[in-house]
């Protein structure tokens, strides 16, 4: 199915528009930059720290993995963090907020000549603060966006608008900014009921066999998830695609985003269902309707970089997929009564009527 989004389709007049405003964000881009280093503020950085009082906290080295400093040996933890004048503090906590990566993060498996290959330039930049918004309509839908095929990092995949926090932004400023750049919807913080999702380590590339075998970005996502009060409808009519940056864009309903969520990265361990999505793509200038099969979202990661093709095969990133979860989990908290896995279906039952609670599906709980 193909139709043409026809409140989208671009006039000469909208032509016009797009080009002034891809203008105005150059501009605004390079003024803020400008105002940021003759400022002589620095720019956003990791740190990483032992406790909530900020105790031996060290900047984060690009070549490391923060779990692996922060003394985790696993695949995520229970952390706390503090934002403040470009510093994002990161310090094991039990608060509940969860930091996570991939489950083969690529620089918990760099050996000492990977390390000796990576440029000074690179591993001077230490680790970049990022920030991603999942934005969830008020009828229970998020927007993702997927980036295009030129992008030089993570081409061709589906994520929630974000990028750097810069010099002087709080990480809400940022969201926001990234949200009304990416997509054309505005918002201040008093109209989002806002809150963090959980934070992702994130490097570039995924795996170290994808050229150029070393990685070249590493960032700290906080993900953050705000809730507005117009359902997608209504937002879909606002969207205004930066075309350099975004290429399509869809709303994810909760079923969906189940399915997504709980595919693998590394194995096609889940069937992937034969159904359709509705995105809004960019094709030619124009904004029109598509239903794309749901297993570009559930496609693994490349397993070679001999490939080009495979290289930029098209997916959902796998910090988006923690994202997600988080969402899901966030829906569907869990029930009380000290609930366990593999609990009876009398057990449950009977635990779940006695306070008065109905049961509830929790695709994640406990994960």
């Amino acid at each position: 199915m193909c139709v043409t989004w026809q409140p989208r389709s671009l006039t000469a007049l909208d032509a016009v528009h797009e080009c002034a405003r891809r203008i105005y964000r150059l501009v605004s881009r390079f003024c803020r930059r400008l105002a940021a280093r003759m400022s002589g503020k620095p720019n956003p950085k990791v740190f990483l720290c032992r406790d909530s009082r900020g105790s031996a906290a060290a900047p984060a080295s690009f070549e490391k993995c923060c779990l692996t400093v922060l003394g985790c040996s696993q695949d995520k933890m229970d952390i706390g963090y503090v934002y403040e004048d470009g510093r994002l503090e990161i310090y094991p906590s039990g608060q509940g907020i969860k930091l996570a990566h991939p489950g083969r993060c690529p620089c918990r498996f760099l050996t000492s000549s990977d390390i000796a290959n990576i440029p000074d330039r690179e591993r001077s930049q230490g680790v970049k603060v990022a920030v991603a918004v999942l934005l969830q309509s008020s009828d229970g839908r998020v927007l993702l966006t997927r980036r295009p095929e030129h992008m030089r990092t993570f081409p061709n995949v589906w994520v929630p608008p974000g990028g750097h926090v810069e010099s002087g932004e709080t990480l809400y400023q940022a969201a926001l900014r990234e949200l009304s750049e990416e997509t054309g919807l505005r918002f201040s913080e008093n109209d989002l009921n806002i809150s963090t999702l959980g934070l992702w380590e994130s490097v570039f590339p995924p795996i170290l066999s994808m050229e150029p075998c070393r990685p070249v970005r590493h960032h700290i996502v906080v993900y953050l998830l705000a809730q507005t009060k117009e359902d997608h409808s209504t937002l879909n009519g606002r969207l205004r695609l930066h075309q350099e940056e975004v290429d399509a864009a869809t709303w994810l309903d909760e079923e969906t985003a189940t399915q997504a969520a709980a595919s693998d990265d590394f194995g096609q361990s889940l069937k992937v269902p034969q159904r359709y999505f509705s995105a809004i793509v960019v094709e030619n200038s124009r904004m029109v309707e598509k239903n794309l099969p749901l297993s570009n979202l559930m496609a693994c990661l490349p397993r070679t970089a001999a490939d080009g093709r495979e290289q930029n095969k098209e997916r959902l990133s796998t910090g988006t997929k923690f994202a997600l979860r988080q969402w899901l989990k966030f829906l569907y908290p869990p029930p009380p009564g000290n609930l366990q896995r593999g609990d009876s279906f009398e057990t449950v039952f009977h635990m779940l009527t006695k306070t008065g609670h109905q049961p509830m599906k929790a695709p994640f709980w406990g994960k």
